[in-house]
């Protein structure tokens, strides 16, 4: 919009400092009445979570911009958590399949650390 090209998304979530909170800040923080001091370019917008407050981009969310199949208020604020979400899986769709993996890994580490000191044991416990 007004000649800026868009970003790649899908790793805005990690790329940006406060992650997830920082993009629902800029998609819920549009319509806001700048201070009197700040002056607003022409084709610009105030966002006050968008750093120096002033972005080209207008607002992208507004209310009953969707439809949802389970009757859901089409709030911006749903709207947001739904992007954002969406967002965080597409910077890193793996997630679920590392934590996952990772409860395993520490299952089997405990259970390796048992055996290991009941091993231990049984070989030195003659030698002391």
């Amino acid at each position: 919009m007004n000649g800026a090209l868009p970003p790649d998304l899908s790793l805005i979530v990690n790329a940006r400092a406060g992650h997830s909170d920082y993009v629902y800040s800029i998609l819920t923080g549009f319509g806001q009445t700048p201070p009197a001091n700040e002056k607003i370019a022409p084709g610009m917008q105030y966002n006050p979570y968008y750093p120096g407050h002033l972005i080209a981009m207008p607002p992208p969310l507004t209310d009953g911009g969707v439809t949802y199949a389970d009757g859901t208020m089409a709030t911006v604020d749903q709207e947001a958590r739904d992007v954002v979400t969406f967002l965080a899986w597409a910077g890193d769709p793996k997630m679920e399949d590392r934590k996952s993996a990772t409860f395993s890994v520490i299952l089997y580490l405990f259970l390796f650390i048992g055996l290991l000191y009941f091993a231990f044991h049984r070989i030195w416990r003659p030698w002391h």
